[in-house]
């Protein structure tokens, strides 16, 4: 899959991608745009066999991409589950990954992620928090301190290929949603 859709402020989505609504909350700065993924094939995450055989839409997967317009912006997507083709692998099924938008089981867009490590480069700890929350990036402190500790040097640049995949979890900040806003 390679990402050529292009979408609102210049944001790149996968081209398998097809946008089904966009939800705002009033109660809170909240954007959500709920995706549908249409892919007919997927690499299996234990062999990386390509799989045919989509067993189901699966569960929404939710990711926190930079802000538009001062708003947190979400993207739901709804991915598909296959069944691995593969008799020898020891996975049955799987869900499908957006490798080009973010890690797998991430829950951070790369593009957040840099932009959190560009901007850790010229703040300390405390700065960083409060300028990431003024623009609507929701990020827990344990997710910037694993950021941190993922690139000790804080030096990677955008342009860097990944190696290895990191996962991140995000904490909603307590009190600042009633819910989940993916979850709608």
């Amino acid at each position: 899959m390679e990402v050529v859709g292009k979408f609102c402020y210049g944001l790149s989505v996968p081209s398998t991608w097809r946008l089904v609504d966009v939800q705002r909350f009033d109660q809170e700065p909240v954007l959500v745009h709920h995706w549908v993924s249409t892919s007919e094939q997927a690499a299996c995450v234990a062999c990386h066999t390509i799989s045919h055989r989509r067993k189901k839409t699966y569960l929404v997967r939710c990711l926190q991409d930079l802000p538009a317009s001062g708003l947190t912006l979400y993207h739901a997507v709804k991915a598909n589950r296959y069944v691995c083709e593969n008799s020898e692998c020891s996975v049955d099924t799987f869900t499908e990954q957006f490798a080009e938008i973010a890690d797998p089981d991430a829950r951070l867009t790369h593009r957040l992620k840099d932009f959190i490590v560009q901007q850790g480069l010229d703040a300390s700890a405390n700065a960083l928090a409060r300028s990431l929350r003024s623009i609507g990036i929701r990020v827990s402190r344990e997710t910037r301190r694993g950021i941190q500790k993922h690139d000790a040097s804080w030096g990677r640049r955008a342009t860097q290929t990944r190696t290895h995949p990191m996962s991140l979890g995000v904490a909603l900040l307590k009190g600042r949603f009633m819910e989940d806003p993916c979850a709608k």
